[in-house]
This record gives C-alpha cells, structure tokens and sequence, in this order.
C-alpha cells in the first residue's frame, strides 16, 4: 500500500491500471489499421515489382495476421488479460467509517486479559481500509478515569494504527462506563461531525468492551441509560455494538447496543477472539441512515457514496421519514461503472440472495428508480412501520474515478436521491405488503429447516 494525495491505493491494482491504460494506447484494433494503411502503400508503391504474386484484397487478412501472431500475443504477455477490480473472495471491508474502540481496563480486567483485548480490537482493524479518507479509528480506554490513547486523526495507515494498539498501557481502576460514552460523544463522533474530512457518507461506530457492570460515580451514577440514549440521538449513522466477557450485565449491553443484534458475548476472554469474524461482519455491513424527508415536498437531501466491483453498501430510510405518504420513488444514479440495487423491509443487509425487490445492474447515464405503494399500511405509527433497506453492489468499473474521495480509482460513485414518477430509466414497481412477504419468507424458512 502507498500514499497518494491522502487516498490509499493498492499497489497491484495501480499496476493492473497502468496496463490496462498500455493496452488502451496500443489497442489492437488501431494497430492493425496502422498495419492495413502501411501495407496498401507499400504494395500500390511495389504491386509491379516485388509485389507480383499478392492481390490487394489478401491485404486486409495479412494485416490481421500479422497483428495477432506478432502483436497479440505480446501485448497480452506485458498488460495482461485480468480485469483491475476487486477481488471476489478479498474480505476487507472498505466502508467509509469512524470506529470508535471502547475498551475496559477495569481492576477486574487484570493485565493478561487486557492483552487479549488489544489483541481482539487488532483482529477487528484487520478488516478495515485504514486511511485518511477511508476508515479512521479511535480508542477510547475506561476505568475509573477515562483515556483517549488514539485519537481519530492519529494514524492515517493500518501499521502505525496496529502498532499504536500494542503500546496502550493497562492501568485498573473502577468500571465508569457511562463516562466513557460520555467522551465518546462529546470529544470523539461530535466533533468528527461537525469537521468531516470528506463529502461522502460515512457511518459511525462503537464498539464497547466490558466485563461487568458499570459503577460510575458523581453526575454519571447510574445515567449510562441516558447517555447512551443521548450519544444514539444525536450522532447521525451510527451503529452501536457492545461487546460483554464474562460477569458482563446483559441489561447494560441492551443498554448501549443500537438493537439486540448489536449484542455480543463471551464467557471469557479466550472467548472473545473467537467472535472476530461475526463482528466483523456485522461491522462491516453497517448502514448508513437517510435523511430523505419524503413527509416534506421541498425536501432535497441526495446521498452520495462509492462502492467497488464485488463490494457492498447498505442503506436504511426510516418510517417516519416516509409514514403517510402513499407512494414514494428513489432514484439511483450510478457514475464511472454499473451497479445493482437491491431493496428489502424485512432485512437491513438485502443482495441477490436476500431481497424483495431489485433493479439493475446500469451503469452512467442508465439511472435507475424503485417506487414504494402502500408503505405503511396497517400501521398506526412510524414507530411500528418497518424501515426501507438498500443494498448497492458494485457491478463493472469504467477505472475513471479520480475524484478526491475515490479511495481506489476502480471504485463507483452513486447517488441516491428522492425521484419524481418515471424519473428512472429502469423503474421497479412494488405493491410493498410487507406482511405478506414477511409471512412466504417464514413459509420458506419452515421448509428448509
């Protein structure tokens, strides 16, 4: 990996970009007109001469000849024939994202599990695409006093920030996890919002460590309910998993998690690195949450993201966003590449083998529309009524992206905005009952099983 004006780029798919922009110089097809154009010049200047047994019309197919036997096969030696896109089984997860680690450090903790710690908390960041504009981390340590070792801005690359992990000291102390949530809001994600780095959308998250219940003291005793209320009211696109080892309280976990999904647990510390790979994933697919008013008509809110080929991005518009409003129309609006729209009100991660709708895969200028009828029908509030979930697959790269916020040249930017009837060039039409699909989808649970 390298630096480039603040973009972190893989080195194989910039020499894979090299060769395809070769290729593209010495396109084969140019090559043999080049080929076709010499040779009709060479024979009407020689046809008399050395030329007497050769037919102008052979020209053509000897040009070809020459272009595959002596050309082809050379250039494909040099550029190569594979795509520059992402690979199908790579596991990085290039979500734009502030991740918080809240880690505890508590005297019941002791040094040899908070090594374990650090050590789960270096599997996590192994996932992600450590950069400036990508994915930054924050660390946040708790006890009785509460630390900030790494803050957002400090390590702009995976090595410093692995590196940084290893060095956090382990203290003891009380567990005043209340007051770490506290500084999480007020010291870390607020102020990431109020100065973001980048246009794009980006998800926040927290992850909190904790082996037992939390004993905060002075304005924080017994407040981690509402602080925890607090910080998920007011940070936008936040995802909040909390993490309990050992005599963990399962009602505080529930307490800070987003949802109960979000809650994870461990019998102890050995335990916890087995849970990597399910976290991660559920990181990873955290969505980022619309602010598309449709309740108001001058509403103009547009999401603008980036997803690579064989990669994903999740979105989620809420129902109060939406509720009493009878048909609704979202447009999707792909650029430098071709993606697939997925949509779903009974999972938060639809794709092609999850989803009740779909649309695509269209690329620049192809601009795609799904229309919602009947929304929230049978429900008496926004409270109740399912949210919109979205998925964005990368499709096919045009490798044109070169906007600051591309993180890989092969990435797809898309925007995702309020569309007005027949907006979309590929439309899909729902009659969305979102009981009924949920019903054939425990119908086919039941006959799998």
């Amino acid at each position: 990996m390298y630096y480039g004006s603040g973009i972190l780029y893989e080195t194989s798919y910039a020499r894979c970009n090299r060769n395809s922009q070769f290729k593209e110089l010495v396109y084969k097809k140019k090559l043999v007109e080049q080929i076709e154009g010499f040779s009709y010049a060479y024979y009407d200047k020689h046809s008399a001469d050395q030329l007497t047994n050769v037919k102008k019309d052979d020209i053509l197919g000897l040009a070809k000849d020459i272009n595959d036997k002596f050309f082809g096969a050379y250039l494909d030696q040099v550029a190569g024939n594979s795509p520059c896109s992402a690979d199908k089984n790579d596991t990085d997860c290039e979500l734009p994202a502030n991740i918080v680690f809240v880690m505890d450090e508590s005297g019941s903790i002791g040094r040899t599990n908070h090594e374990k710690e650090k050590k789960f908390v270096r599997e996590v960041i192994q996932t992600f695409d450590i950069s400036p504009l990508q994915a930054r981390v924050a660390i946040v340590e708790y006890s009785t006093s509460v630390s900030v070792p790494v803050a957002l801005d400090n390590y702009g690359s995976k090595a410093r920030l692995m590196c940084a992990v290893s060095k956090i000291q382990y203290t003891g102390g009380n567990t005043h996890t209340a007051k770490a949530l506290g500084v999480v809001h007020h010291n870390i994600l607020r102020p990431a919002l109020d100065n973001p780095v980048t246009d794009t959308e980006t998800v926040q998250i927290v992850i909190v460590l904790t082996d037992g219940h939390s004993n905060d003291v002075g304005q924080f005793k017994g407040a981690l309910g509402r602080v925890a209320k607090n910080l998920k009211t007011d940070i936008q696109d936040l995802t909040m998993i909390a993490v309990g080892i050992g005599q963990y309280s399962r009602k505080e976990l529930k307490m800070i998690a987003t949802n109960s999904r979000h809650v994870f647990t461990a019998q102890n510390f050995d335990k916890l690195l087995e849970m990597v790979s399910s976290l991660r994933r559920k990181a990873c697919k955290a969505p980022v949450y619309m602010d598309m008013n449709f309740t108001h008509a001058g509403d103009t809110t547009e999401v603008v993201a980036f997803v690579s080929p064989n990669k994903a991005r999740f979105f989620t518009l809420s129902a109060e966003h939406f509720f009493g409003i009878e048909d609704i129309y979202i447009d999707i609006l792909p650029q430098y590449g071709s993606v697939s729209v997925y949509a779903s009100r009974i999972t938060d991660t639809p794709g092609p083998d999850n989803y009740t709708q779909k649309v695509g895969p269209a690329g620049e200028g192809d601009d795609m529309q799904i229309q919602f009828t009947d929304l929230c029908a049978g429900y008496n509030s926004s409270d109740t009524c399912p949210p919109i979930n979205i998925g964005i697959y990368g499709e096919a790269s045009s490798l044109t992206c070169a906007e600051r916020d591309c993180n890989l040249p092969n990435q797809i930017k898309f925007r995702i905005r309020r569309g007005t009837p027949g907006s979309g060039s590929d439309t899909v039409k729902i009659k969305d009952h979102f009981i009924l699909h949920f019903l054939l989808s425990f119908i086919v649970v039941l006959f799998t099983m």
